[in-house]
């Protein structure tokens, strides 16, 4: 019977440290849930003020306004790499027109560079506004022929 003695007796101190303890708790938790119920009554007292608020929206719209950038009107027979990655256009569509271009050969109208570059109709409906051709490709320049002049050969 010795064996089954018990493990939970406590003396007359470990007893009053135990209760301690639990009152020590107790109190600690009615103190959160009064101090929760004051905090909650004076956030409803708090008024926004409009002026740092308007204050606070214009800041937040130029922010937006600085990470957007402006396209230019370019040359789409001189896009760089870089160039054309901000544009959107794909690493396959870049080189297409960069090997075009290595044969001396010039893009002059926005179908053509759809044909060379095989870029998609929207993302050219997008870039074509921005196409900037030399002057004399799109004024088609008739050659010069004087007028009376006869061959003599």
């Amino acid at each position: 019977m010795k064996s089954l003695k018990s493990h939970v007796k406590f003396n007359k101190q470990e007893r009053s440290g135990i209760f301690f303890l639990l009152l020590l708790l107790i109190l600690v938790q009615l103190g959160y849930f009064i101090f929760r119920g004051y905090v909650a009554v004076g956030s409803r007292l708090m008024v926004p003020d409009v002026d740092t608020q308007q204050k606070i929206d214009l800041l937040r719209q130029n922010a937006l306004q600085k990470d957007t950038f402006q396209i230019y009107r370019f040359n789409p027979n001189f896009i760089t790499d870089y160039r054309g990655y901000t544009l959107g256009l794909s690493i396959e569509e870049i080189n297409r027109l960069h090997a075009f271009r290595d044969n001396n050969k010039f893009v002059n109208s926005t179908e053509e560079f759809q044909k060379v570059t095989e870029v998609s109709d929207s993302l050219l409906a997008a870039l074509s506004p921005y196409f900037k051709f030399p002057d004399w490709v799109s004024s088609n320049p008739k050659p010069y022929v004087k007028e009376g002049f006869t061959n003599p050969f």
